[in-house]
């Protein structure tokens, strides 16, 4: 019995992530970034939010999770 086995760990080695997974963790983590400070900011009493604002909430967020599911998807019919 190897030691992996004894641990009950598998008894290949994990890999690392892709570039294309980490990029989109890090537009789905902006995107709910500005998805709080809508919130806060509303919750504040600020009623004429930036444009701007309300867009990197809904596109960061939007891309972030697609490519992530996109890339998700290719990386598992590789294996």
């Amino acid at each position: 019995m190897s030691a992996h086995a004894e641990h009950g760990d598998s008894a290949t080695p994990r890999s690392r992530p892709s570039r294309m997974m980490a990029l989109s963790v890090g537009l789905f983590v902006i995107g709910m970034i500005a998805v709080a400070a809508v919130f806060v900011l509303f919750a504040l009493g600020h009623t004429d939010l930036p444009v701007w604002l309300s867009v990197s909430a809904i596109g960061f967020t939007s891309v972030g999770f697609g490519s992530g599911l996109v890339t998700l998807v290719r990386e598992a019919r590789s294996l």
